[in-house]
């Protein structure tokens, strides 16, 4: 029954008042309390530490506020009580922050301290991809990620060696390799080979056929592998006592990067396939070898008590898009923030030496081959994969 009088009223409005007089942006009907629009989010962050963490316990303390001229971005400077909170937890919280401003935050280190970043602007649904490596030229293999609220993000992927990337199907796990394996091919026209291993026979083959290579099958994938195997191997000789990784080298004697990716690892189930692959990771690093490996499936039974468990644990960055549960989320970020994902294709968590909600740029299909064939490709490379004399043992 609905109540007669709008003082029946009074008991919800008091218990949601202070957060929605913060927000400013809903109306709040019985009140007349007002606040300076500049100080409005510094006070939805001290609002919302005061209500995750009591006034019993040591809480995250606000020891400076950085803005801009328009009041529309901030940066607050943390301290932690040492020993009581930590990064992790403290980084778990984010979304409080996010529903309480109704914008976009990003909580990162800085130093012995900690920083959130707050921005009124939202991430857009779509980027079209566009990607000026040249502007990045202090970088071995730049790859662009996607955007934060922030910035665009791009890496170095010879710095990174490995990255898991998970999610549901039609999320975007797929786009994210086509946009890796365009921009090295468009970036640096000698100083890597791309090597797939895609059981589907779908996607990849458009243009790796042409400008690189791409396994499809079991015989290929333990083929391509063997030797990929032999030139690790082969590497270490050949840098041992020299440099600590092919990264030191001079370019002019630099052997290529090379880049294996796997989509959708779960389905290799060959025993010796897997010992392989997971093989590269391990001791590639240091001598040019990165491994990207996506699956639409992180199950606890696949990467925790499975065959993939070890190439789980050697993977240095994570990309997490929409996942079906928090375990699936906790098997690629060892967190849950997977879950609270938009239903947005190409939005993910981007996870290395920063951890950013992020929107991936969207390539076409059918665009990739124009755009590798105007825009400096390699061009087809004659590869030659001499048949191993023997198989690496079995683990």
């Amino acid at each position: 029954m609905l109540p007669k009088k709008k003082e029946d009223y009074s008991d919800l409005i008091k218990s949601l008042s202070q957060l929605i007089k913060l927000r400013d942006d809903i109306p709040l009907p019985f009140t007349n309390f007002t606040i300076p629009n500049k100080n409005k989010i510094p006070n939805i962050v001290k609002y919302v530490i005061d209500n995750l963490w009591s006034d019993y316990e040591l809480k995250p303390l606000i020891v400076k506020v950085e803005r801009n001229k328009e009041n529309t971005e901030f940066v607050f400077v943390i301290h932690l009580p040492p020993g009581v909170i930590s990064y992790r937890d403290f980084k778990e919280k984010e979304t409080y922050f996010k529903d309480a401003i109704n914008g976009e935050v990003i909580i990162n280190r800085r130093g012995n301290s900690f920083t959130l970043e707050v921005f009124s602007k939202r991430l857009e649904s779509n980027y079209p991809y566009r990607f000026n490596y040249g502007e990045y030229g202090d970088m071995l293999l730049p790859i662009p990620i996607g955007y934060s609220t922030k910035e665009l993000i791009v890496k170095d992927l010879a710095r990174m060696y490995s990255i898991l990337i998970g999610g549901i199907p039609r999320s975007g796990k797929s786009n994210m390799i086509h946009n890796i394996i365009t921009s090295l091919l468009l970036a640096r026209n000698d100083s890597c080979i791309v090597v797939g291993i895609d059981y589907k026979e779908s996607e990849y083959a458009m243009y790796l056929n042409k400008y690189g290579i791409l396994a499809t099958n079991d015989d290929e994938a333990m083929f391509v592998l063997q030797k990929l195997n032999h030139e690790l191997d082969r590497r270490k000789k050949l840098i041992r006592g020299k440099y600590v990784k092919i990264h030191d080298m001079p370019t002019t004697i630099r052997p290529p990067f090379i880049i294996v990716f796997a989509d959708e690892v779960t389905e290799i189930q060959n025993k010796d396939i897997q010992y392989l692959l997971n093989r590269i990771p391990r001791l590639g690093g240091g001598f040019g070898f990165i491994t990207i490996i996506a699956t639409q499936k992180p199950s606890s039974k696949t990467f925790r008590s499975g065959n993939f468990t070890e190439l789980r644990s050697l993977m240095d960055a994570r990309i997490c898009f929409n996942v079906r549960s928090g375990d699936d989320s906790q098997m690629i970020l060892n967190n849950t923030r997977g879950l609270d994902l938009p239903k947005i294709q190409g939005r993910c968590i981007f996870q290395w030496d920063v951890e950013a909600e992020v929107q991936t740029m969207y390539v076409k299909l059918e665009k990739i081959n124009n755009l590798l064939e105007e825009g400096g490709a390699y061009g087809r490379r004659e590869v030659v994969l001499e048949q191993p004399k023997k198989m690496l043992p079995p683990r």
